[in-house]
């Protein structure tokens, strides 16, 4: 993230190094899956679209360092060659950037499928539409790729650009909004152009009644443009909060596979022994839910019980509700706890099945109690 107000390098913040823990994480884990898995892809692509100056006043590593050396791990194993890219458009940066990366092209140890490139100055979003082109004119893919869009506001980023880059098998985005400039210029008619143009439309208005809970009524509707403009299956939205509890930004995880979600969600869980993220279900939008408290098994339990409550459903259901509803990854042990209480039933098990077990996906669960209307999964 860059703030075009800032010198060439800046202090680093408190809730930087938690975002770049959580990129360190998922990096790791992406590049590693992505170079062992498809050994017939061209590259495993990494885009760092706001890239910066790659250190900061005290020393500490930008973004781009960091995957820099989360590649270097994977690349010793990987089977294609794992490709860093990094966009900044300010020149003072882009070479600060460049001086930074300048010992990893040419360390002599660098593994030989570690394919660092070299910083492009330039508009993020102008850059990726062109190259996108270029690959879309010839019938390629873009990915397997991973674009990492850590604008500083939120008007260097278009709904339409990551819609192109979801279009293609095997891409995700990471992306960023600042939700403390949103709330302050929301009602200011000079920002509304630029508004529309991260949202991909007009139902950013909404949030102007000023009825309910307006920063999560904000991060609810963008995540919803994200699913239905930018045509992205899975959406893993969460808040970073700073001193005195105060909305500092939103982050977005697309993917459309529930591998990935699943991943960016270790990552992310590894990363939130404070308390300052939080994370909003799209059905209750003014209900931010702390990670570490969702962390208490019983919540989980009372969730589901609640959630589903009167309806059958099945294994890989709860799964994917699990994934893409809530803070959560593992289930089985809250379906285990809840079987136990007598509030599932398991619909015609296995004659061989252990009560506790649920390791086929297509296992049908009844979940007691009385239903509250249709499911969402």
């Amino acid at each position: 993230m860059v703030d075009k107000k800032l010198d060439t390098i800046w202090d680093m913040q408190p809730h930087t190094q938690a975002k770049h823990r959580i990129l360190q994480g998922y990096l790791g884990a992406w590049f590693q899956i992505i170079g062992t898995s498809m050994p017939k892809a061209e590259r495993a692509l990494y885009v760092d679209g706001f890239a910066g100056p790659g250190r900061y006043v005290g020393g500490e590593v930008g973004s781009p360092i960091v995957a820099v050396e989360a590649a270097r791990v994977a690349a010793k194993n990987s089977k294609i060659p794992l490709r860093l890219v990094f966009i900044e458009e300010d020149r003072a940066r882009c070479d600060h950037l460049n001086q930074a990366l300048h010992p990893h092209r040419q360390d002599r140890e660098r593994p030989q499928r570690l394919d660092i490139r070299d910083p492009i100055r330039g508009d993020c979003e102008e850059q990726l539409s062109r190259t996108l082109d270029r690959y879309e004119a010839k019938g390629k893919s873009f990915g397997p790729a991973l674009v990492f869009l850590d604008q500083f506001g939120y008007s260097d980023v278009s709904l339409d650009l990551i819609r192109r880059l979801m279009s293609h098998k095997s891409c995700e985005v990471f992306t960023y909004l600042h939700a403390d400039g949103i709330l302050r210029f929301i009602n200011d008619p000079a920002k509304e152009s630029a508004l529309t143009k991260a949202f991909g439309g007009d139902a950013w208005r909404i949030a102007r009644t000023g009825s309910g809970n307006v920063p999560s009524t904000l991060a609810s509707i963008y995540r919803q443009q994200l699913v239905t403009g930018a045509n992205v299956q899975f959406v893993w939205t969460f808040a970073m909060h700073g001193d005195g509890g105060r909305l500092l930004y939103w982050l977005f995880f697309c993917t459309n596979s529930l591998k990935g979600l699943r991943e960016m969600k270790m990552a992310m869980l590894r990363v939130d022994d404070t308390g300052d993220f939080r994370f909003s279900d799209s059905e209750s939008p003014d209900q931010m839910i702390l990670f570490s408290a969702a962390k208490d098994d019983a919540w989980l339990e009372d969730h589901l019980s609640a959630h589903f409550a009167g309806n059958t459903v099945t294994v890989h259901d709860v799964n994917v509700h699990v994934l893409t509803r809530t803070p959560r990854v593992h289930y089985k042990e809250a379906l285990q706890r809840l079987e136990k209480a007598k509030r599932l039933q398991v619909v015609d098990p296995p004659a061989k099945r252990r009560a506790g077990t649920f390791a086929e996906p297509s296992m049908c669960l009844h979940f007691l109690g009385s239903t509250t209307g249709s499911l969402k999964f």
